[in-house]
């Protein structure tokens, strides 16, 4: 799923590299939390200790939706404006 994300972040975003908004990309923080969890969990050796990682990877999980549709209403929104000007 993260990877799916960048992809498709990145399949459309304007070439021009002055038109760079790092608003679009504003989910990649939610990516963080992620990468942690999925640190703690590969090196847990015992998995008694992975039920307290449940509900981190649930509300990470929701941050990633929430900022991501954030994201694309905003990248929905500047293609609305462009295109009607």
């Amino acid at each position: 799923m993260l990877l799916f994300a960048v992809i498709f972040d990145f399949s459309y975003r304007d070439p021009n590299p002055e038109s760079f908004n790092f608003d679009i990309y504003f989910f990649l923080i939610a990516y963080i939390p992620l990468i942690a969890h999925l640190k703690r969990v590969a090196k847990n050796e015992e998995p008694k200790l992975l039920d307290p990682e449940l509900k981190k990877l649930a509300l990470s999980t929701f941050l990633l939706s929430i900022l991501l549709s954030l994201s694309l209403i905003y990248f929905l929104s500047d293609i609305i404006i462009y295109y009607t000007n």
